[in-house]
């Protein structure tokens, strides 16, 4: 029933029953997960009835959520990084309404090792991370509100260094040794995680200004049904944009995309590639990809005359060369050669 994929005005035999779909004729209603409204409703002859307001105040109506199972939207997670010399010391305080409270008390991590996976029914307010004992730790320290469906780093406030969030985050840092194009916590300091965007006054430190300015020339989306043009250099007021703000992570296939992508694996390197009728290519898909590009196969009518995406083989066994996946207007994959 979600939105990521919806088909209007579909004929039933070539409904996708795995993704949303409007019949055919229809109007469908949209709603905000979780929302309890009555809307007004269309059948399929279009006639249209409105609610009575019995049904309208019980729809509007606030739920009264189970306290046996409430639900752990806000989580955090802490992992050692895989690099010589990540290992160390560190220990965590989170703060979730409460005042800061020490969930992992200061200690060793290996490297690779998760050193929080916790989740909270409540907000963040915030984290604090600290070292007092030398041997400085690195890694990434992330936090959801979707329960761990995506992941984003936090804001360290108070860390040394260009970058201010913790996708990568060093603690106990020495500033002779100091990375300065990632987020740093001096040695011997203690040092405040926010989420972005949030503003709050945490031990004196005001977090009412970004740390990170919005990139320019970021079209309004506030209302998304009126189209901006791309000299619109006006911000998003809604939820400003900054840097590594909006990235996700896909941990099905471990890598980061920009929020409001979607992402699905066309290929893989020695590999035959599935088409969309469920066949295969003959072909393996090449090693060593390099260079790449998308071309439109008829430029006269690109909407809808599909296109190729080409990709460079660096081989020296005699099959290096540019090979193509071929794709119809639709995104569906047609061919490899």
């Amino acid at each position: 029933k979600l939105t990521d994929v919806v088909t209007v005005d579909v004929d039933g035999p070539d409904a996708d029953k795995t993704t949303a779909q409007c019949g055919n004729g229809a109007t469908c209603t949209l709603v905000i997960p979780g929302a309890s409204h009555v809307l007004e409703v269309t059948s399929d002859d279009g006639s249209t009835t409105e609610p009575d307001e019995e049904d309208e105040e019980d729809a509007l109506k606030p739920t009264q959520p189970d306290d046996s199972s409430s639900p752990s939207s806000y989580c955090i997670l802490a992992t050692t990084g895989s690099n010589s010399g990540n290992g160390g010391r560190m220990g965590i305080s989170v703060n979730t309404g409460n005042g800061y409270n020490v969930v992992v008390p200061e200690k060793g991590h290996g490297l690779s090792s998760v050193v929080l996976d916790e989740c909270y029914s409540t907000k963040i307010v915030g984290v604090q991370i600290y070292n007092p004992s030398g041997n400085s730790w690195t890694g990434s320290i992330l936090y959801s509100t979707d329960g761990k469906e995506t992941f984003v780093p936090f804001e360290c406030t108070d860390c040394s260094g260009v970058e201010k969030l913790t996708d990568v985050v060093t603690v106990d840092v020495d500033e002779a040794d100091a990375d300065k194009t990632t987020a740093q916590c001096g040695s011997g300091a203690t040092c405040t995680l926010t989420m972005l965007g949030e503003s709050h006054d945490i031990e004196g430190t005001s977090l009412d200004e970004p740390t990170t300015e919005p990139i320019d020339n970021e079209s309004d989306t506030s209302n998304p049904a009126e189209p901006t043009t791309p000299n619109d250099s006006e911000p998003w007021t809604q939820h400003p944009f900054y840097f590594g703000d909006e990235f996700i992570t896909n941990t099905e296939m471990g890598i980061e995309v920009s929020r409001g992508l979607s992402v699905r694996l066309i290929a893989t390197s020695k590999e035959t590639v599935k088409y969309a009728d469920g066949t295969e290519s003959d072909l393996k898909y090449h090693a060593k990809s390099d260079g790449a590009g998308i071309i439109p196969l008829n430029p006269d009518d690109p909407t809808n005359g599909g296109y190729v995406y080409v990709a460079n083989a660096e081989k020296n066994s005699g099959s290096a060369g540019v090979y193509g996946i071929y794709f119809d207007k639709d995104g569906n994959v047609m061919d490899y050669k």
